[in-house]
């Protein structure tokens, strides 16, 4: 909750930076507010990072729980899975459609492939609760044809 409270102050200081951006028209005062609402832009890119990052830990804890947990309850472990994939899904959206005002600097490379390594475990943990939820299938089947 207090990442995404941040997230939301700190793209308003980004949408502030803008506005005064495009509102100036001496060249050089722009170019200041350009980079001043870039760098505002990277504070709000690593926000949604730290989000993605709590939302795999989150996942890995429900998928430990779907494995070891009370079995009756999977389902709600399936959903817990799935919520925190949707939430490190939808931050990873985020940081990618940040990572297009940037030229390619040191930074937005360094960023983008720490965004990537997070795709592939958000990736492989989907497959990890598709493979769970085929189980369930699959037991539901073998339950209809022992009877």
């Amino acid at each position: 909750m207090t990442a995404v409270q941040e997230d939301a102050e700190c793209f308003d200081r980004v949408i502030a930076a803008r506005r005064l951006r495009d509102a100036e028209t001496d060249k050089t005062k722009r170019r200041a507010l350009a980079e001043k609402a870039l760098a505002e832009l990277r504070t709000a890119t690593e926000i949604p990072i730290a989000i993605t990052e709590a939302c795999l830990k989150l996942a890995d804890k429900a998928t430990l729980v779907f494995d070891l947990g009370f079995k009756a309850a999977r389902g709600d472990s399936g959903v817990a899975i799935s919520s925190a994939l949707a939430g490190a899904q939808g931050s990873l959206s985020i940081i990618y459609l940040n990572l297009t005002s940037f030229k390619g600097s040191e930074w937005a490379i360094r960023t983008r492939v720490r965004a990537d390594d997070l795709a592939i475990r958000v990736q492989s943990h989907q497959m990890q609760l598709l493979e769970r939820i085929s189980r369930l299938q699959k037991e539901a089947i073998d339950r209809e044809n022992a009877h």
